[in-house]
């Protein structure tokens, strides 16, 4: 793993994919946002007490970090801080670290705690910092077997009321070989409604039947793809003999893929209506995007 200085996008336990990069000053508010969802349990077993509101002391600490002896890093969803997660030096070029993570409720059981946990060891291992230690309530069973399905040889005590965690973080064939297989399971997950959709929508299908975008359709319509097929036109009530909608929300048939051959400058507000139809993957066939230079780059990323 090489530093994270830019934001990545990372796949989760279910397939799905979430942002991850280092915590900005300017996400105190997404932090505050994220903090008032939480659920009361959520609350308690993060900070041991209801801590019903974050203080704008302890706000501005969460939020700014030097990246070396304290570091942060927020994941979002939709534009959204979901979670965070941090570690921070325990003294002055001590080897140690506290490290501590927290997940909306939402997005719990979903593997992002094992995401933020391998990126903070990495971080941690680059600013010379050779172990985590952690302090977890008994009653967290999730955070629990967080650390200890990592592959680390995790040393624990029971002391006043608190799971007391300490661990080198030197990777291990037994870590790497947790991480590897955390990678082949998220990537199947997450191609397995690309190459099994219950539906197809297809934007771009012409009602006069020319161009790339009606060829598919008529591939996709006579090839014996047993879910729905749903082409999304603005005006034509039926193309290549299949019922039409306006959006794939309007359809309301269920759709896991969508084939993009619309225009880039198009293709953010398609995006945005697969999206909304709960589509989980995009094979666009149209020009213009990163081949074409920044301007198509920035298209292609938006």
């Amino acid at each position: 793993m090489t530093s994270l200085d830019q934001p990545v996008d990372v796949l989760l336990s279910d397939g799905s994919t979430v942002q991850l990069r280092p915590i900005d000053p300017a996400d105190a508010p997404g932090i505050v946002a994220m903090h008032s969802r939480f659920s009361e349990r959520t609350r308690y077993l993060r900070y041991f007490s209801p801590y019903p509101r974050i203080p704008e002391r302890d706000l501005i600490r969460f939020v700014t970090v030097d990246h070396h002896d304290r570091e942060a890093f927020v994941v979002l969803a939709a534009d959204q801080i979901v979670a965070v997660g941090r570690y921070e030096r325990l003294g002055p070029q001590a080897p140690e670290a506290e490290v501590a993570f927290v997940v909306e409720d939402a997005y719990q059981g979903r593997g992002i705690g094992s995401v933020l946990m391998e990126h903070l060891a990495d971080a941690a291992r680059r600013n010379d910092i050779m172990s985590f230690v952690a302090e977890v309530l008994p009653a967290n069973g999730t955070m629990l077997r967080v650390f200890a399905d990592f592959g680390y040889q995790v040393q624990r005590e029971y002391a006043d009321g608190v799971v007391h965690l300490s661990f080198p973080i030197a990777p291990t064939e037994a870590s790497l070989e947790v991480q590897r297989g955390r990678e082949h399971r998220t990537e199947a997950r997450s191609i397995a409604r690309l190459l099994a959709p219950r539906g197809i929508v297809v934007y771009g299908a012409s009602a006069t039947g020319q161009g790339v975008g009606a060829a598919v359709l008529g591939h996709l319509r006579d090839g014996g793809f047993t879910g729905a097929v749903v082409p999304v036109h603005p005006s034509a009530s039926t193309v290549a003999g299949l019922p039409a909608y306006p959006s794939a929300v309007a359809a309301g048939a269920p759709v896991d893929l969508a084939v993009v051959a619309v225009p880039p400058e198009a293709a953010t507000a398609v995006v945005a209506d697969a999206a909304a139809a709960g589509v989980h993957g995009l094979v666009v066939i149209s020009a213009g995007f990163a081949e074409a230079g920044g301007e198509g780059a920035a298209t292609q990323r938006a």
